[in-house]
């Protein structure tokens, strides 16, 4: 057997550790080796000089992600580690957390997968950006994030948060009670993210004094935004003229966050879908970036990610049933 030794900082030793030391247990699981503790001092076993440079590697990002103020929960910790037996080799890349903001609990948020990376950086580099990816990738919560930052660094003067309402044909009529309490329940995801970075105060003051906007995409027709950060959020659930529609909203000093699931549209079937193509019909444009996430880059749950992979397989052998 080889052994080899690694010592983990001890004021990051509890963080790394886990409650009862179920982050070790999963590196031992994930990586087929043995950790011994003693203190702050580690001894690794395995069979395999490689799978020890492997797990040294792999302890030293974990361990410098925390310094960076990343708080761990044991799926984000599991997470980050199926990534790692995925790829089958270590890549820098895992262990660069690209902080975002910080919220008003002072808790960091960043990146913690290389699509999340690619996605903000996109938003830093982009006025315009789309980014289509499966349910619990943080695509939405990420632009969410980046608005903030951008609103507290006096870059934008709003944000406009934007959602097709009611499936995708927006009749909101029916509905009883006011237009903010009509459209309140299909703007939760969108309320949710703001509240965990801003607090409820915050979000209070801000929609009371216009700097925060929340309206269904139909109420966009006719309007232009300046110096706005302008989310469409359930893009998929738009057609291909609402779509065309909402891009031509974007004014002066701008960035648009536009993010949905091609997977997951509920529009009839006679409507032709404005998220689809749009990667073909704006490419070209400068300052323009499109986005794929995909089952990798889930932060959710380990399970959203056998879901999502279970219902491609589905979809992927029903169309080839039937050809």
């Amino acid at each position: 057997m080889l052994t080899k030794m690694i010592s983990i900082p001890e004021n990051v030793l509890i963080d790394f550790t886990g409650k009862n030391d179920i982050n070790i247990r999963i590196l031992e699981e994930k990586f087929n080796i043995e950790i011994r503790m003693k203190g702050n001092e580690f001894t690794l076993i395995s069979e395999e000089d490689r799978k020890l440079d492997l797990s040294i590697r792999i302890i030293n990002g974990l361990v410098q992600m925390i310094k960076e103020g990343v708080v761990f929960g044991v799926q984000d910790f599991e997470n980050i580690l199926t990534r790692f037996s995925q790829k089958g080799r270590f890549k820098e890349e895992y262990f660069y957390y690209h902080h975002v903001v910080k919220t008003f609990m002072s808790k960091n948020i960043g990146c913690k997968t290389l699509g999340q990376l690619k996605y903000v950086k996109s938003m830093e580099e982009n006025r315009l950006v789309i980014c289509d990816g499966p349910a619990g990738t943080g695509k939405t919560f990420l632009a969410v994030a980046y608005a903030v930052k951008m609103l507290r660094e006096e870059k934008i003067e709003r944000i406009v948060l934007v959602r097709p309402a009611i499936e995708a044909g927006e009749n909101l009529g029916f509905l009883p009670g006011t237009y903010l309490e009509k459209i309140d329940p299909y703007f939760k995801p969108l309320y949710d993210a703001l509240l965990y970075v801003l607090g409820a105060q915050k979000v209070e003051k801000y929609i009371a004094h216009k700097i925060v906007e929340v309206a269904p995409l139909a109420y966009m027709r006719g309007r232009t935004l300046n110096n706005s950060f302008i989310i469409l959020d359930e893009a998929q659930n738009t057609t291909f003229n609402q779509l065309k529609m909402f891009l031509t909203r974007i004014g002066i000093g701008s960035h648009t966050v536009i993010t949905g699931d091609n997977s997951q549209i509920d529009l009839p079937a006679a409507s032709r879908p404005g998220l689809k193509g749009i990667k073909q019909i704006l490419q070209g444009i400068d300052e323009f970036e499109f986005i794929d996430l995909d089952y990798k880059d889930i932060v959710r749950d380990t399970l959203v990610q056998k879901i999502i992979l279970a219902y491609d397989k589905f979809s992927k052998n029903s169309r080839n049933n039937s050809k």
